[in-house]
Parts: C-alpha cells; structure tokens; sequence
C-alpha cells in the first residue's frame, strides 16, 4: 500500500519546514557566535588551522589585531607566507605546521609546549566563529589564558542576501556541538 497525495504533500511540508527551521537557527546562532576583541593585550595572537576559507579570514582578522598592538607575535597553524600575505610580518610569526594529534586538540597540545617554552601566559585565539567556544575551551584546559576573537560570519545586509550558506552553518552547527560533546566525554575540555 502507497502513500496517497495528502501524505506526500505532508511529508513534503515537513521536510521543508524542518529546512526553514535550521536555517534560520543558524542565521541567528552565526550572530550569537560573533565574539569581538576586547581589546586587551596578549602575549600571541593564535590562528589554528581550518579550512582554507575561514583561515583566510582569520588571518586577515590577526593581522588587524596585529596592527592595533595588541600582541608583539602571531602563532600560526598554516605556512608562514599565508601570515605574510595576509600583512603579519615574518620576524612577529611563530608557524607551527605539525601537531600530534591532528586537529583542535593536538593544536593545543603544541600551542602549550610553544607557550611553555616562550614563558607566555595568554592568547587571542582567532578562528570561524562556530569553532570559537571548542578552541578557546581546548587552549583554556591546557592552561592558556585565552581571549577570543572572531568576525561575523556575513554581511549585516539582511537574510537571504548573506554571503554564508545557511545550510552550512547549520551544519557547522551540528558538526560543532557534537565535537565539543565528544571532547568533555573524553576530556579534552577540562571544566576545573
């Protein structure tokens, strides 16, 4: 036995209300996320590593900060010509391109041993806004004082006109929480 019409046309609603629904949790979540610089000064700006798009934009971010004084070096997880394309000068940039493990995670562990070793105490971490609470939560539990510091992720030019995939914000969303999930439930994110 089949579905009739009125079925299909039910299902059909749902299943683009459920669309309508997530995207609009993610256009106004995206402007939760923004976090802007407090202006306090630091030992280092960090900029992890991530895809290619939004480390672009956190290196165009770092290097604002960069010129507004705020810390004499810049720690970053990509090659050191992106931090000279985006203006941070070379002899103020610390690249790291190797962490064990992979990721947030292996990143923090690194970013500890090359804090450790500077005698630095306290970071502007600049990332994609949705990773923001993750990164600064992982940098936090190995004992770097962290401030954040991000972009808003589109245009403030109304909804349907921004640059950002809705759809994709409400799956970096997902893809986010589940991760910080997963990183208390191992401990990667110490709460003390």
């Amino acid at each position: 036995m089949g579905y009739n019409y009125s079925t299909k046309a039910a299902v059909g609603l749902l299943a683009v209300s459920v669309g309508i629904m997530m995207a609009l949790a993610a256009w106004i979540m995206h402007r939760a996320f923004y976090v802007p610089h407090s202006g306090d000064r630091a030992d280092a700006i960090v900029v992890p590593s991530g895809p290619s798009r939004e480390v672009a934009r956190a290196l165009d971010r770092a290097a604002e900060l960069f010129e507004q004084g705020v810390a004499p070096k810049v720690v970053v997880f990509v090659p050191l010509q992106a931090a000279a394309a985006a203006g941070i000068p070379r002899d103020s940039t610390v690249s790291v391109l190797a962490s064990y493990p992979s990721g947030t995670y292996g990143e923090s562990r690194t970013l500890e041993r090359v804090f450790r070793n500077q005698d630095w105490k306290e970071a502007i971490v600049v990332t994609y806004p949705m990773h923001m609470l993750r990164t600064a939560a992982t940098f936090s539990s190995r004992g770097i004082e962290v401030q954040q510091a991000s972009w808003r992720l589109a245009p403030e030019v109304g909804f349907g006109k921004s640059a950002e995939n809705p759809f994709k914000l409400a799956w970096q969303l997902a893809y986010e929480t589940a991760a910080l999930i997963y990183y208390i439930g191992v401990g990667y994110i110490d709460f003390r």
